[in-house]
C-alpha cells in the first residue's frame, strides 16, 4: 500500500498523458495543483459537483462551482453565514481577496516615523533610471518577457542590432 502521495502522482501523470495525447500543453503547475485539491483530504474526492461541493466551505464558495440556484437557497433557507474566506467569495463581492498583499495590514506609529532618517536608495545614484537609463524593475527592462515584437525593448527585437548585419 503506498497511500494518497502514489495516487497522487498516479493522477497527475494520468492527466497529462491524457492532455499531451493529442498535442495540447497544461504547465504541469497546474495539473499538480488539481491533484492537490483531490487529494488533500486524504482520501480522492471528485472534481464534480459530488466532490467539491460537499466541502465545509461556506454557501458563496459552494456557489461559485455548479448548482449556484439550489446552493443558495438552501443555503437562505438554514440562515447559514458565509465567513468570505476565499477568493471566490471576495470576488464576486468586489472585495479585495485574503491573499499576497490583501492578507495583511500595516500598522503605522506616528509617534516613531517622527525619528526617520531617510534613506538614500539606488534611485537618486542614477537620477530615478537605473544604470541602463531604465526603472530598477524586471518589467522594465529590456530584457523582460512583458516585451512584445512592436514593443522597441523586445529581445531579440526585429531590428539589426543583435545579428550579424548589425555589427
Amino acid at each position: 500500500v503506498l497511500g494518497i502521495e502514489a495516487v497522487r502522482k498516479a493522477i497527475e501523470r494520468e492527466m497529462n498523458n491524457v492532455i499531451s495525447f493529442d498535442g495540447s500543453y497544461v504547465n504541469y503547475r497546474h495539473l499538480a495543483l488539481l491533484c492537490d485539491v483531490m487529494t488533500a483530504k486524504g482520501h480522492l474526492m471528485a472534481i464534480t459537483r459530488h466532490g467539491i461541493n460537499r466541502q465545509e466551505v461556506g454557501a458563496l464558495m459552494r456557489c461559485s462551482f455548479e448548482e449556484t440556484v439550489d446552493i443558495l437557497m438552501e443555503a437562505a433557507v438554514h440562515a447559514e453565514v458565509d465567513p468570505v474566506k476565499g477568493v471566490s467569495e471576495n470576488i464576486m463581492l468586489g472585495q479585495l481577496a485574503k491573499a499576497g498583499t490583501g492578507c495583511f495590514d500595516l500598522v503605522l506609529d506616528a509617534e516613531k516615523c517622527k525619528y526617520g532618517i531617510e534613506v538614500s536608495t539606488m534611485m537618486g545614484m542614477y537620477g530615478g533610471l537605473g544604470q541602463f537609463g531604465t526603472a530598477h524593475s524586471p518589467a522594465s527592462s529590456s530584457m523582460s518577457p512583458v516585451s512584445t515584437p512592436w514593443n522597441g525593448g523586445m529581445t531579440p527585437g526585429y531590428g539589426a542590432g543583435w545579428s550579424p548585419i548589425g555589427s
